[in-house]
C-alpha cells in the first residue's frame, strides 16, 4: 500500500500521443481514445529529493532495456507496463511490470504463449476495460497464425489470450476502444469488432473500401472510428455498421498523412494534413458531431503547402488547443495555434525562420509547464552556407506571445567537436511540473570532459542540476537515450541503447548495451495534484501542463 506521502508526490509527465489522452470517467471503461481535455491545478507543489545517482530498478529492468518505439501504459496508480528486450540488435519483446513506487520489476505470468515470443513480434497495448489492460498480440511475420487480443489482470498478475481474429493468418494494423467494443483495422478486414461482454469477434460486410482501411492509423473519434479509406479520409460508424468518406471531404487527398505526427484529435474533432489540389496541403478539420468538415486556415497562402511531402504537424495539445508547426508562403517555419472553440488558427511564435528545425528527442519537440509557458526544443542553422545546425531550448509565454532563452540553461554546456555553439548539443526530452529534463554535453564532474549527462532546469528559480556520466559510463561521449523520458515522483526512468565500438561510453548499470536507467535528482519541485492512473499511456510525445 503507498504511503499517503508517495501518494502527494508521484507525478507523470501525461504525454501528448495521438489517441494518448486518457480521461478517467465515471464507468468501467478506460479508453485510448477518450478525448476529453484534462486540466489538473494544484494549489502548491512539494520539493522532491534524491541522491543524484543513476541506477536500474531491481527485478526484470536490471537485465532487460527498452526501445525507442516501447509501449508504455499505467495499470494502476502505481504500476506501469513496458516492453523490455534483451540487447541492442533484438527483435524480440518481453513484458515487463514496473512498480515505481518500490522501484521493482518483474515478468507477469502469461498464459497460451510465450512470455517472450519470436523474432519480430511484439505487444500493442489498445486499452482497459473493468480493470483488464487488452493487448494486441502479434505473432510476428515469420510466424504463419493469427493475431490475437490478450488481457492482464493485475490482481493474478496474468496475461490470458482472449480472442484471435476471425480469418486464418490476419494482422492487425492498429485498434481502438469505444465503450465495451474494441474496433481494429486488419489485414483481412476493413474492421473487425470484439465486445467484451460476451467475448465475440466479427467482421461486418460490404463495407467497400477494399481492405485499406486499416493500413493507416485507426483511432476513436467520438463515437465513430477514423481511419484512411484509400487515399481519403474514412469514417466508421459503429451503430449502422457502415464505412463512408465524408462529403464535403471527398476531393481532400489524405494519403499517408492520418499519422500521430500529421493529425489529432480533438474532442469530436479531427485535425489533418490534406491537400485540395488547389491550396496545397494545409490544415483540415472533420467534426465527428455533424460530420462536416473544412481546411482550417490557408497557412502558405495559394497553391502553396504549409508542409513538405512527409512534414509533420508534430501536434500537442493544451486545454481546448492544438499547438502544431508550419511553415508559411514565405519559407518561415514557426509554431500555431488551432482552437477547436471557434475553428481559428494563428501563429503563435515569432520565431520567422527558413532554417529553424523544431526538435526535441526525435518529432517531439516541444511540451507545457505546469506555468503555461511552452518549452521548445530546436536547431538553427546559425550558418547558412554550413551545415552545421546549432542547438537550443527557447521558451514561449502563450500569455503574450514572447520567445526567449534561459542563459542559465546553458553555464555548463560545452563546445568541443561534439557541440560546436557552447550549447551542448543540448535537448529537450520531457517537462515535469515547472521543470524541462534533457540531456547535453556537460563540463561538469569529474574529470571533467565533453561527456553526455542528464539535466533538469527549473524556469521558475533558474536552478540547473547534472547527472553524472549517462548510465555512469566512464565516457559519455554519445548521446545514446533512445526513448522518451518517463518522469515519476521521484526519479526518471529512460532507455538507453549503445552502438558498435564505443564500449567506453555504454552503460554501467542495467542490462548493458541495452538498458533501463533511472536517475534521482537531488531536489525537484513537482506539482502536488499530478498522479498517474490507470489507462494512462505514458509513450507519446513530450508534454506536460494541461496538454493530456
Amino acid at each position: 500500500m503507498k504511503s499517503s506521502f508517495l501518494v502527494i508526490l508521484m507525478i507523470i509527465m501525461t504525454q501528448v500521443g495521438y489517441l494518448d489522452l486518457i480521461n478517467n470517467q465515471p464507468t468501467s471503461n478506460d479508453s485510448l481514445s477518450e478525448e476529453t481535455p484534462v486540466f489538473e491545478t494544484a494549489q502548491g507543489t512539494s520539493i522532491v529529493y534524491g541522491n543524484n545517482t543513476q541506477w536500474a530498478p531491481s527485478g526484470s529492468l536490471e537485465t532487460y532495456g527498452f526501445s525507442g518505439s516501447v509501449d508504455i501504459i499505467a495499470t494502476s496508480d502505481d504500476v506501469i507496463l513496458l516492453k523490455g528486450k534483451v540487447g541492442k540488435d533484438s527483435r524480440t519483446y518481453c513484458i515487463i511490470a514496473y512498480n515505481y513506487v518500490n522501484k521493482t520489476s518483474w515478468q507477469p505470468n502469461v498464459v497460451g504463449t510465450s512470455q517472450c515470443p519470436g523474432t519480430n513480434s511484439y505487444w500493442k497495448f489498445i486499452g482497459i476495460i473493468d480493470g483488464v489492460t487488452l493487448v494486441r498480440y502479434d505473432l510476428g511475420n515469420s510466424n504463419n497464425q493469427n493475431h490475437a487480443i490478450f488481457g492482464y489482470n493485475p490482481s493474478n498478475d496474468t496475461f490470458y489470450s482472449i480472442a484471435s481474429l476471425p480469418s486464418a493468418g490476419a494482422s492487425v494494423g492498429s485498434a481502438a476502444v469505444i465503450g465495451r467494443n474494441v474496433y481494429m483495422g486488419t489485414s483481412h478486414s476493413d474492421v473487425t469488432i470484439f465486445n467484451y461482454d460476451n467475448q465475440t469477434i466479427w467482421e461486418p460486410t460490404n463495407l467497400n473500401c477494399g481492405y485499406s482501411f486499416h493500413s493507416s492509423y485507426f483511432g476513436a473519434l467520438g463515437d465513430k472510428i477514423f481511419s484512411k479509406c484509400g487515399n481519403w479520409l474514412g469514417i466508421f460508424d459503429p451503430v449502422t455498421q457502415s464505412l463512408s468518406i465524408p462529403s464535403d471531404l471527398s476531393s481532400v487527398y489524405v494519403n499517408s498523412t492520418i499519422s500521430p505526427t500529421r493529425s489529432v484529435v480533438l474532442g469530436d474533432q479531427l485535425l489533418f494534413l490534406g491537400d485540395d489540389s488547389v491550396n496545397g496541403k494545409e490544415l483540415w478539420v472533420y467534426d465527428a458531431s455533424n460530420g462536416s468538415g473544412w481546411m482550417a486556415a490557408d497557412i502558405a497562402v495559394g497553391s502553396d503547402s504549409a508542409w513538405s511531402l512527409f512534414g509533420n504537424i508534430n501536434p500537442m495539445r493544451s486545454g481546448t488547443k492544438v499547438l502544431f508547426e508550419a511553415t508559411d508562403h514565405f519559407g518561415d517555419k514557426d509554431l500555431w495555434w488551432y482552437d477547436s472553440i471557434n475553428a481559428s488558427v494563428w501563429r503563435a511564435t515569432n520565431f520567422s525562420d527558413p532554417n529553424i528545425n523544431f526538435y526535441g528527442h526525435s518529432t517531439n519537440s516541444y511540451g507545457e509547464l505546469a506555468n503555461g509557458v511552452i518549452a521548445i526544443g530546436h536547431k538553427n542553422l546559425d550558418n547558412p552556407s554550413s551545415s552545421y545546425y546549432s542547438y537550443y531550448i527557447s521558451f514561449y509565454n502563450p500569455n503574450n506571445g514572447t520567445v526567449w532563452q534561459e542563459s542559465g540553461l546553458y553555464q555548463s554546456m560545452e563546445q568541443n567537436a561534439y557541440a560546436q555553439n557552447n550549447n551542448g548539443q543540448i535537448k529537450l526530452r520531457a517537462v515535469y511540473g515547472n521543470t524541462i529534463i534533457g540531456t547535453a554535453h556537460a563540463n561538469t564532474g569529474s574529470p571533467v570532459g565533453h561527456y553526455v549527462k542528464v539535466f533538469a532546469y527549473d524556469i521558475t528559480n533558474q536552478t540547473l542540476q547534472f547527472s553524472a556520466n549517462l548510465g555512469e559510463a566512464q565516457y559519455s561521449h554519445y548521446d545514446i537515450v533512445h526513448t522518451n523520458m518517463v518522469t515519476f515522483g521521484d526519479h526518471i526512468l529512460y532507455g538507453l541503447a549503445c552502438g558498435n565500438n564505443i564500449a567506453n561510453s555504454c552503460p554501467t548499470v542495467g542490462g548493458g548495451r541495452q538498458a533501463a536507467v533511472a536517475w534521482s535528482p537531488g531536489a525537484i519541485a513537482v506539482n502536488d495534484a499530478w498522479n498517474i492512473s490507470a489507462g494512462d499511456r505514458l509513450d507519446g510525445p513530450i508534454s506536460g501542463g494541461d496538454g493530456r
